[in-house]
């Protein structure tokens, strides 16, 4: 929705405008989360534009998705300050859901306040255990 009708200087503003208080830390991440994932390159566009000025200020955007299809066309539109965790298949990283966690590689910890791993690029595969 905010994709839809929200402006990327007005998304930024939310970010870095009056919302930085002492009773508020500095925001470091924004996490994009989509609803339903993203429509399209549009969509892709816009969030790195957004991550492009977002640079600036130190913070680093993030997102999750589970379409492949557009890596193929999107890549291009893409630069360092946005990560993108592919669900099940690598982007920037891959975030892949398990029904065990393996005994090397990555592990999701279940608190992105303590963690980074989704938000730095770094290539690999981060593991979260299936809940139910």
């Amino acid at each position: 929705m905010l994709l839809e009708h929200g402006n990327c200087r007005g998304i930024r503003g939310g970010c870095t405008g009056n919302n930085q208080s002492e009773k508020r830390k500095d925001i470091k991440y924004l996490r994009f989360d989509e609803a339903g994932d993203f429509r399209g390159i549009r969509d892709l566009i816009k969030v790195n534009a957004v991550a492009d000025m977002l640079a600036e200020y130190g913070i680093v955007a993030y997102m999750y998705t589970a379409r492949r299809v557009l890596m193929r066309d999107g890549r291009k539109y893409v630069n360092g300050n946005l990560v993108i965790n592919g669900s099940g298949f690598t982007w920037t990283n891959e975030f892949r859901a398990v029904p065990e966690l393996p005994v090397k590689g990555l592990k999701c910890k279940g608190d992105c306040s303590a963690c980074s791993l989704c938000k730095v690029a770094h290539g690999k595969t981060i593991y979260e255990k299936i809940r139910t």
